[in-house]
């Protein structure tokens, strides 16, 4: 079995560890749920016209393979993430900034098939974000705080949402590439005052029985 190993113990007072998982949390579902609930879909209307319904279902449906992929592959490598920034504030800092890179990919895109890629893209980085965060509740959080904690992402969730889509109907008829840049600058700012409040110490893995032990066959066990 692989072994973990911390080598510097560091836990971040509850409030504050509390409001640094929400935020990072926020950011990444203000980038990538407004864009899917509004202007990605305007976006693909744009470069397809004609068959933009077609073409909207089969990018959405590839991101969503991608993110299944993304959960528990992108769990592993998250896990075995040994650098000093912190295995998780490295990859909520990271899947903002690639996500939104991603959708400003999307942004300037002028063929549906690379529109498609990107989106791929934004949901594997949107995933690795995601994930990171969450993992901050069993990794810093006793037992007794952890359902509350999971039941305020649960709401910052649907808050952030509701928000991307408020600031998309709020900038009105301005150009899609502006709008994708607001919620860019937005998640990267909000991810970077997420890690921020973070502390992290870092952890090694020891590897005993190589890479057939790893989780990054763990996706076989979800679809199996």
């Amino acid at each position: 079995m692989d072994r973990e190993t911390a080598l510097e113990s560091i836990k971040t007072p509850f409030k504050r560890l509390i409001a640094g998982i929400l935020i990072s949390e926020g950011s990444q579902f203000i980038a990538l749920m407004a864009p899917l609930m509004i202007i990605f879909v305007f976006k693909v209307m744009e470069i397809d016209p004609e068959h933009y319904t077609i073409s909207f279902g089969i990018i959405t449906g590839f991101g969503a393979l991608v993110a299944a992929f993304a959960n528990p592959n992108g769990d592993a490598l998250i896990d075995r993430t040994s650098l000093k920034f912190g295995r998780r504030r490295t990859w909520i800092l990271m899947g903002s900034v690639l996500c939104s890179a991603s959708l400003m990919g999307i942004a300037l895109s002028t063929n549906v098939w690379i529109i498609g890629v990107f989106w791929c893209a934004a949901n594997l980085f949107f995933n690795f974000g995601t994930a990171s965060a969450t993992a901050l509740v069993p990794d810093q959080v006793d037992e007794s705080g952890r359902g509350t904690t999971s039941g305020l992402i649960g709401l910052i969730v649907l808050f952030s949402g509701i928000m991307g889509m408020l600031i998309m109907n709020i900038m009105g008829q301005t150009p899609l590439i502006l709008r994708f840049t607001v919620l860019a600058v937005i998640s990267i700012i909000t991810a970077l005052v997420g890690v921020a409040l973070i502390k992290e110490g870092k952890v090694v893995y020891s590897y005993n029985d190589g890479i057939s032990s790893s989780r990054l066959c763990d996706w076989r066990d979800t679809f199996g």
